[in-house]
């Protein structure tokens, strides 16, 4: 509720710095549909000196500034950074590893047994199929992310790979605005800009279920953690704890 309101009140209070004024909101469901890079999950409509303007925002609610930009997966994550025949490399070497297919196969049929546990109500062989799932899925997650990780890397020093990794995490999309709070139990901040990332001289590390892009003074500006076994899921986080969050207290926000 703390990061809702102040989202809120930054949107009231930037409009109002602007002498503008806002006249409409809308919710963007549709925008995935323009790319990976595209992000906007509200569209704002101000009015300044009879014009009217239309910016968007990628809404974002937090604990912490380690933030999720990309939901993926491994075949689709090289084709994102690398290109289409990246792509087919990584559903072909995860189609024809014997070991893995056998762990998928394993853990679906635990996961398809553990469902009906559940709706029989037997809390006993619930717990025992989520083991062996679990059990299934743990060796699948870093299998995954290394079949990624080795049609990736030649390509991560190619002039075309900084720039594909701005746009699957939404750094390219101009139009769209971030707009993130941070809330804790103690305090919450609001954050409106991206991290500057360096994107000139990368390198690629493999490390258990994660892909990490290292930038040029050898901190991870992107980390991609392979999840879910089966579901062959992937997620990238990008840190914001060098971005300097809004001081709330400095917007105009009228008196109502």
């Amino acid at each position: 509720e703390q990061g809702s309101v102040d989202m809120t009140k930054y949107l009231v209070g930037t409009t109002l710095a602007n002498d503008a004024i806002i006249i409409g909101a809308y919710l963007d469901n549709l925008s995935y549909q323009g790319g990976a890079e595209f992000k906007a999950d509200i569209q704002v409509a101000v009015m300044k000196e009879g014009k009217e303007m239309l910016t968007g925002y990628s809404l974002k609610l937090y604990s912490g500034k380690s933030v999720g930009l990309a939901n993926t997966s491994p075949k689709r994550l090289a084709g994102h950074l690398v290109g289409p025949e990246a792509e087919k490399k990584v559903a072909s070497a995860i189609a024809n590893d014997q070991k893995l297919q056998e762990l998928i196969a394993n853990a679906k049929h635990a996961d398809k047994q553990k469902k009906l546990a559940a709706k029989e109500g037997d809390k006993v062989a619930v717990d025992k199929w989520f083991k062996i799932r679990q059990d299934a899925r743990s060796p699948i997650n870093p299998i995954c992310a290394k079949h990624a990780y080795d049609v990736i890397k030649p390509h991560v020093n190619t002039p075309e790979f900084g720039e594909n990794l701005l746009r699957l995490i939404g750094f390219k999309d101009k139009d769209t605005k971030m707009l993130m709070a941070v809330t804790t139990a103690k305090k919450s901040e609001i954050i409106d800009a991206h991290p500057e990332l360096d994107v000139t001289n990368l390198s690629l590390e493999h490390v258990g279920v994660s892909i990490k892009i290292v930038g040029p003074t050898g901190k991870t500006i992107v980390s991609f953690g392979s999840k879910e076994g089966e579901r062959k899921a992937m997620s990238g986080k990008v840190s914001f704890a060098n971005v300097e969050p809004v001081d709330l207290a400095d917007l105009p926000l009228g008196q109502d």
